[in-house]
């Protein structure tokens, strides 16, 4: 048996070699790109409270890979499935995500019409994502009709296929840039407004959607129950489907749902999430695989702060762990990770001797 001691202030772990390297039958050569956001984060969510050391032993030792920054999980994903989009435009969520709602594969131009709830603060209106609404079919049934009863002249088309993900297409398509949901929420909405040479008008319809919805007997009867009404939509993510012209991944791991729609649109395999890394490495086969561990991402929009905390503190020995192992036994070739913004850090077996490199905290990464 030969250990390899890994030294460094609090972690002191060993790698023990107790067979010669093998690959198991089932895997062969693997590379693994595993996406964690949501770890990094601030105020009442902290990580400097919690025990990650692992992650932060493996990030001293591995490759920064420079690259550009991305603001959200979306178009990381957009990054790592090479999905081309046109300079200067949206990220085309609306019509990714309608293939994996709808199944239907067209060529239109497509817009996410979220249902939101929007809290008057002061001066300013701060949105609440359909995350915490708990929105009935029914409820986004009845309210895609109202709406529709007030601007088919107009020659929407508005579908709800699930509660909190509607789709417009709305004609002639607006000449105008939106912002990504996930950079709202939480926040004023006045900044993220559209913007573009059709931006104001579609201020005007944001204002008539909102009394709209204002006197819908749907909100009368959610307020009744003493639930948050769906008073706004949020319109984001327009575009027609990206050209993805090759991708180097051979399965996809994850319930995240612009990851699946991409790996739909990609026709590559797609396996729901693993639970640990152990039940991945059980069950990959060899080459490059892409996995999303969205978990603390979830928690953090839903300010589910001890789910938060108990992905965080697992994550460490569920998951990092096993496969800095699994690198030491030559089960894993490679391992990339993408931290929050997109930043990537790759790491082989060879990275695990770099004794003389120190742990940081992971704020340090942000």
């Amino acid at each position: 048996m030969r250990k390899v001691y890994l030294r460094d202030g609090a972690i002191k772990a060993s790698i023990c070699r107790t067979m010669p390297q093998t690959k198991n039958s089932t895997s062969g050569p693997r590379n693994l790109t595993l996406v964690m956001p949501g770890l990094q984060t601030e105020g009442e969510l902290d990580a400097q409270e919690l025990t990650i050391e692992r992650l932060e032993w493996l990030l001293g030792r591995a490759d920064y890979q420079a690259g550009p920054i991305s603001e959200t999980l979306d178009e990381c994903l957009f990054r790592l499935f090479r999905a081309e989009v046109p300079d200067g435009k949206d990220l085309p969520v609306a019509a990714v995500t309608r293939l994996l709602d709808v199944g239907i594969v067209d060529n239109a131009w497509w817009l996410r019409a979220d249902p939101v709830y929007l809290q008057p603060h002061r001066d300013t209106l701060v949105m609440a994502s359909a995350d915490n609404l708990n929105i009935r079919q029914a409820e986004a049934d009845q309210l895609v009709r109202e709406i529709l009863g007030v601007f088919t002249e107009d020659g929407w088309v508005l579908k709800a296929p699930r509660p909190d993900r509607w789709y417009l297409q709305p004609v002639p398509t607006p000449d105008m840039r939106t912002t990504h949901i996930d950079l709202v929420r939480g926040r004023n909405i006045y900044p993220a407004l559209p913007s573009g040479p059709d931006g104001r008008k579609w201020h005007t319809i944001l204002n008539e959607l909102q009394i709209l919805l204002h006197t819908s007997a749907v909100n009368i009867e959610r307020e009744s129950r003493g639930e948050l009404p769906i008073n706004s939509l949020w319109f984001w993510g327009g575009g027609k489907l990206p050209v993805i012209k090759e991708s180097d991944w051979v399965r996809f791991w994850g319930d995240q749902t612009l990851g699946l729609a991409l790996a739909r649109l990609a026709q590559i395999p797609h396996t729901r999430r693993p639970a640990t890394a152990g039940q991945w490495l059980a069950e990959a086969e060899a080459g490059d695989h892409l996995v999303v561990l969205d978990q603390a991402l979830q928690a953090q929009r839903q300010g589910h702060h001890e789910s938060w905390r108990d992905f965080v503190a697992q994550f460490d020995t569920q998951w990092i762990d096993p496969l800095i192992h699994a690198l030491d036994r030559g089960q894993l070739k490679g391992l990339t990770l993408v931290m929050d913004n997109c930043r990537q850090f790759s790491v082989t077996s060879k990275h695990l001797r770099r004794w003389w490199r120190r742990s940081r905290n992971l704020s340090v990464y942000k």
